[in-house]
């Protein structure tokens, strides 16, 4: 029983760790996505329909 509780609390930890390293990545990629978005505003190089997707995003993140 002491094995099998100690292999679920490693494979939590490694859930865990493997969740934290998901979200820093998608952090990544969020900021790099913005920095994308607002050259292509500044450059008015976006369609009014990924406009409108970029801000449905938006709020359905909040």
């Amino acid at each position: 029983m002491d094995a099998a509780n100690r292999e679920a609390v490693e494979s939590v930890a490694e859930l865990e760790a493997s969740v934290a390293r998901h979200r820093e990545e998608l952090g990544h990629l969020t900021a790099g996505i913005r920095r994308l978005i607002e050259v292509m505003k500044q450059q008015d190089l976006l369609a009014e329909d990924i406009k409108e997707e970029y801000r449905r995003l938006v709020r359905e993140k909040e």
